[in-house]
């Protein structure tokens, strides 16, 4: 896959995992991901995401797993 994550992959709200890893995506990562309340994983390792993970990903109810890795990414990740 190539281009970047559209705001609207927000509306799937009943999402249990998302792997988009070893893609080609770019650009930032779109706030409206924190809306999935019931992800346990996020993998969006090895694609070219710039600018900074978005800071309520960290804190979803249900996340057990968030893994942007080998990206372009800026920031501190908190503990």
């Amino acid at each position: 896959l190539t281009g970047t994550l559209p705001a609207c992959l927000g509306n799937l709200t009943k999402l249990g995992e998302f792997d988009f890893a070893d893609n080609e995506l770019q650009g930032t990562l779109p706030e409206s991901l924190a809306s999935w309340s019931f992800i346990a994983a996020i993998v969006g390792a090895h694609n070219y995401f710039t600018g900074t993970i978005p800071s309520a990903l960290f804190t979803l109810p249900a996340i057990n797993v968030l893994d942007f890795s080998d990206n372009l990414l800026t920031g501190e990740v908190p503990n």
